[in-house]
């Protein structure tokens, strides 16, 4: 999306109604920090950059000023900045508010994490998510690990993974494309239906410069509706600021 539209749908979210605000307020808010971290590594287009957030500011005083909405959206942009927030998820049946904590890959992007349970940690140059306590010699390692390749298309990515899976897991539970919890391509598959049997899912997300995100969860079969659940929980707040780093 180009700098003149994403302008014009962070005035939107202020303007207009809480709904509008809640729908776009995770987009219009990476994108926000993308183009600070942007601008302080250039050091270009200040003045374009400065009249962008005017407008947004002035913005916000209009809405809080004239109508009645407005405080509920200042509201919401306050949200949007928070390095901590709860959420609402459901695991295994059960509804759980967990705060979460944003935290920043080498690899490009932002995402929230419950550090109660895992932390972020770099294994072999990547970025993994693992669990605090990881199990017993019997049980395959648990982490969700994330990176970026820069000279393959998410099609090419995804191909790859496909013949990567289907030669070493029997079971296939899911290839194609999906919406959620990423927009992109998923490859999912398990070596058998035990407890401890090995799990593998691959997400492919467009980098948005023709290279793609690989986002590869390791956990096994017991934990599908534990771990593998939070990942994807997780991934519904992954969010791309910085696409320049990448294999």
């Amino acid at each position: 999306m180009d700098e003149r539209k994403w302008d014009e749908m962070i005035q939107t979210a202020l303007l207009y109604g809480t709904d509008e605000a809640v729908e776009q307020k995770e987009d219009v808010w990476m994108h926000i920090r993308s183009r600070m971290v942007k601008q302080r590594r250039k050091r270009r287009n200040i003045g374009k950059w400065v009249w962008t957030m005017v407008s947004a500011a002035a913005a916000m005083v209009l809405v809080f000023l004239f109508t009645a909405p407005g405080q509920a959206a200042i509201d919401q942009v306050k949200q949007w900045f928070a390095p901590k927030k709860v959420i609402t998820e459901e695991i295994e049946g059960q509804k759980e508010h967990k705060e979460v904590t944003l935290n920043e890959g080498k690899a490009g992007y932002v995402i929230y994490i419950d550090e109660s349970m895992y932390r972020l940690e770099t294994k072999n140059g990547y970025d993994r998510i693992v669990p605090l306590h990881q199990g017993g010699a019997n049980i395959p390692p648990v982490y969700m690990e994330i990176r970026q390749v820069t000279d393959r298309s998410p099609e090419t990515v995804a191909a790859e993974r496909e013949r990567e899976v289907k030669k070493k897991y029997p079971i296939i539970i899911q290839i194609g494309k999906v919406k959620e919890p990423v927009a992109g391509y998923v490859i999912h598959g398990e070596t058998g239906h035990q407890w401890n049997d090995e799990v593998v899912k691959y997400y492919v997300v467009s980098n948005g410069k023709g290279g793609a995100f690989i986002i590869e969860q390791r956990y096994f079969v017991e934990a599908s509706e534990g771990h593998g659940a939070r990942f994807d929980h997780m991934l519904r707040r992954f969010h791309i600021v910085d696409q320049q780093q990448g294999e």
